[in-house]
């Protein structure tokens, strides 16, 4: 699988796996079945309620028209047939998508996916390194799969000993998203311990945490956030 580092607002470059070409096929696969199904229902309509109006039709195709620019704005990157296959839309250089990068790739759309069946989008996602078709190139966006979400909510049920030993007791001064931050850093640095970025992020969360809580930490990057995580949770039982 093709990897792709993007920088993120706090200047830390992170491996994403771009989305495959077989994977956005089939996302566009699901959507238009979707579309087919919604057409239906409306072409069928008029038949039942003897409707007969061409405004009425070309209200019907406006949805249709506007699909993917419509799903991609509002639910971050995704139409539902991205959501089912666990893939998003993101920019490039890391900062988030808006409604004019959405609307390149969707005027792009109809070059990419709609000319030659669809091959040119394919041949250029294959052969561009970042997963990128035309529309993707013009707009600054790629493709990517998402990681697994963690609930910050469940960092508070960890299971601690009672006779725990409290490390840190300063901890309390982080706040939810702090240890939201912390567990999906620690998740990334075991999965990923030979990331060419491993030592930066390491660092960088590290020097973070240490400022909040007012700390000077010596332990292994993985076994302090464990340890941040595990205080966190024994204050807060």
């Amino acid at each position: 699988m093709e990897k792709l580092q993007i920088q993120t607002s706090q200047n830390i470059a992170i491996d994403h796996t771009v989305a495959s070409a077989g994977e956005r096929i089939l996302s566009y696969i699901l959507d238009y079945c979707f579309i087919i199904a919604y057409a239906f229902v409306f072409m069928v309509l008029p038949a039942i309620f003897k409707v007969q109006s061409g405004v009425y039709y070309l209200l019907m195709l406006i949805p249709v028209i506007f699909y993917d620019l419509f799903f991609e704005n509002v639910y971050n990157g995704q139409s539902p047939g991205k959501i089912i296959m666990g893939i998003k839309v993101v920019m490039i250089r890391g900062t988030a998508p808006v409604f004019f990068n959405y609307f390149i790739r969707w005027v792009f759309r109809i070059i990419d996916n709609l000319l030659l069946s669809g091959a040119i989008a394919t041949i250029t996602i294959l052969l561009n390194g970042k997963g990128q078709r035309l529309g993707d190139i013009a707009a600054g966006t790629t493709v990517i799969k998402i990681r697994k979400k963690i609930n910050a909510g469940n960092l508070i049920y960890l299971q601690v000993p009672d006779d725990y030993k409290l490390v840190y007791e300063s901890v309390n001064l982080l706040q939810e998203n702090d240890l939201r931050i912390i567990k999906e850093t620690l998740t990334y640095l075991k999965e990923n311990p030979k990331s060419e970025n491993y030592q930066t992020i390491a660092e960088s969360i590290r020097t973070k945490i240490d400022k909040k809580m007012g700390a000077q930490s010596k332990q292994h990057i993985l076994a302090y956030l464990q340890t941040v995580l595990n205080d966190y949770n024994f204050l807060n039982k």
